[in-house]
């Protein structure tokens, strides 16, 4: 009888601890896109980033410059509508690779960098399976951008929008992502 009461006093002392619990949040990265002329917003909880080769880019400033960067893949998939998915995929060259917060453009930035590329392949029902493939427009890209807006380096986490209008391979028409947010991606 003793030793049941010693047991059961030696798990009441074990049980009455002043250690805290510490709760994490886990943040689930997310991309939204309003595409001109759909119905519905595009939508993407599946998402990669992968550091690319390094490249180099020339500069006319004053006088000729080469700089290197790091290209950096970003990539989105998710539901275009009930039935079409979409994988998206951005290609950025970075200058700096702690500090992404910049609005990447077609007119890249010395000390930052800029937007290389936005390509989206639509995969669209039926059998046989087909896709459409879609690029940032050549003519009209001046207004396309990828802009990091939030950092933070603790939790690798990046937070900020894209907008582009990306042509069909060979033509003009097209698809206009008239504005994407990205939040909470983690790199």
């Amino acid at each position: 009888m003793r030793w049941r009461i010693y047991f059961f006093l030696i798990g009441i002392f074990f049980s009455c601890s002043n250690d805290l619990e510490i709760l994490n949040v886990q943040r689930e990265g997310v991309l939204v896109a309003s595409i001109e002329g759909e119905a519905i917003t595009w939508r993407s909880r599946e998402y990669r980033v992968s550091a690319g080769p390094s490249v180099i880019k020339n500069f006319n400033e004053p006088e000729e410059v080469s700089k290197k960067f790091r290209r950096y893949y970003f990539m989105f998939n998710g539901l275009a509508s009930a039935e079409r998915t979409f994988e998206l995929t951005v290609a950025l060259d970075m200058a700096d690779v702690t500090d992404f917060r910049h609005n990447y453009t077609v007119q890249y930035d010395l000390l930052k960098g800029g937007l290389h590329e936005i390509s989206l392949i639509l995969k669209n029902p039926g059998t046989p399976t087909t896709y459409d493939t879609y690029e940032l427009c050549a003519i009209s890209n001046a207004e396309a951008f990828f802009e990091i807006k939030r950092q933070n380096q603790a939790e690798r986490l990046i937070t900020g929008s894209l907008k582009g209008r990306l042509c069909s391979s060979g033509s003009l028409s097209g698809l206009n992502i008239t504005i994407a947010e990205f939040k909470d991606i983690a790199y």
